[in-house]
Formats: structure tokens, C-alpha cells, sequence
């Protein structure tokens, strides 16, 4: 059975959804990809068929139902949303281990995140499809040039939901790159990586030059849709 909770970042407030699990022998944290939501990306599959665990998950900021317009959109507020369900998770259920689910952007999200040094009683991190370099995708998927963009700039996010971003957003991606932190804080990170993903191969293996991670190549789309490869991953999480 589905449960809500209100957990409150900053200036805003965040419904963390769960399946409810009370006595849970793990705690499953999704973070759901660019344009999507809390219900995507994995959340209802991990969901059935991790009945055992606590999976859990958010519409990040400026997505789904957020309070944040996407044009507040900023890494630091993205960032301590994390932060804040995270300690939430850690006071509510004590000493219960936390693996990040994160799929494309919420990869990009999870390693900002993890940059901080402050992902308590997170024992592992699973990334599908990881979206390292954020503000490179976006350049191509929106047709849109960074270097050409003016400060007062506003580019798409997702025109039919009326959804937009300013270069305030767009400049903290440019300057929060994945690559150019120490991560002080070592935690395990499996990569499953699409052989169809739009973004290339090779960001994924510069990051693990940086980062080692033990990365799995499954013949899928960047939004997996092959059933065994599903069950694969909730395998996965099940033995960790």
C-alpha cells in the first residue's frame, strides 16, 4: 500500500511516497531522471519486486508535483532535497542500510549529492543509464549553445507541461561537473549501461577513471524496457 509523508527542505515542502514497508530490511531511495517523476524510472518495478524493502522516492525539484517552479531550479536546493529525505530516512528507520536507485539525471543528482560528503548510512549507490554530463545533454536534446546564452536566457524543459529554465540553473550545471570532485566519502557504485542510451558510452567510462565503479553493459534503451533486465537489477539490490 502506498504511504505519503511531508518532509520539509528549506522553504519548501517534499511528499516522499513509499510502499509502505514497516520493518524493512533495506531502505531503496529512487531518484527519477530530467522531465520525469516520482513514479518513473524504476520506482513501480522496484516497488513489486522488492516488497521486503522500504523504496522510496520524490519529484525532485521543478519536476512532477514539486513546490519548486522549474525556474527556481538551483543544484545547491536540489542537492540538500537529498539531503534532507536522507536524514529523514535515517532518523525514521535507525541503523536500516540505504542503497540511491538513480537513473540519467538523478545519477548527475546523486554524485552532486554524494560530492558533500554527508550520505549517511548510505552503504550503495546503483546508477542506470548515469547522465554525467548534465549540461552537455541538455545542449543537444534542447538545441540550445551554453557559451551563446545570455544571463537573462530562459531555454525549454518541457514545453507541453509549460515548464522552462533559467541560465541561473544551466550555470550551476556548468560549474558542479562530476568529474572535478575528490569525493571524500567512497561509496560502492554499480553502472548498468545501455547499449541504445542517447548518452554516450563514454562519459560513463571517463567517470569511472575518476570514480571506479563496476559497470554491467545490458542490451537495452536509456529508459530500460526488458523485463529480464529488470529482474537482473532487483536481484541485484536484493543481495547487496
Amino acid at each position: 500500500m502506498e504511504k505519503k509523508v511531508i518532509i520539509n527542505s528549506d522553504k519548501h515542502n517534499i511528499e516522499l511516497i513509499s510502499n509502505g514497508c514497516d520493518s524493512p530490511q533495506k531502505i531503496i531511495l529512487c531518484l527519477h531522471g530530467f522531465t520525469g517523476n516520482r513514479y518513473g524510472d524504476g520506482y513501480k518495478k522496484l516497488c513489486e519486486g522488492l516488497p521486503e524493502f522500504f523504496v522510496c522516492s520524490f519529484d525532485s525539484a521543478g519536476h512532477g508535483n514539486s513546490e519548486v517552479n522549474s525556474l527556481d531550479m538551483r543544484m545547491e536546493l536540489i542537492t540538500k532535497e537529498i539531503l534532507d529525505v536522507l536524514n529523514y530516512l535515517n532518523m525514521t528507520y535507525e541503523n536500516v542500510p540505504i542503497v540511491i536507485f538513480a537513473t540519467s539525471y538523478g545519477a548527475y543528482r546523486a554524485m552532486i549529492a554524494l560530492q558533500s560528503g554527508e550520505l549517511k548510512n548510505v552503504k550503495q549507490i546503483v546508477f542506470v543509464s548515469p547522465a554525467f554530463k548534465m549540461l552537455n545533454i541538455l545542449e543537444k536534446w534542447k538545441e540550445f549553445n551554453y557559451n551563446e546564452l545570455t544571463k537573462d536566457a530562459i531555454v525549454p524543459m518541457k514545453r507541453s507541461q509549460n515548464r522552462y529554465l533559467k541560465y541561473a540553473f544551466l550555470e550551476d550545471l556548468n560549474n558542479n561537473s562530476v568529474y572535478n570532485y575528490s569525493y571524500t566519502q567512497k561509496i560502492p557504485i554499480k553502472i548498468y549501461l545501455a547499449d541504445k542510451d542517447f548518452v554516450p558510452k563514454e562519459d560513463t567510462i571517463e567517470f569511472s577513471k575518476i570514480y571506479p565503479c563496476d559497470i554491467e553493459y545490458i542490451i537495452d534503451e536509456h529508459c530500460p524496457q526488458n523485463e529480464t533486465n529488470w529482474q537482473n537489477i532487483i536481484e541485484y539490490l536484493r543481495g547487496i
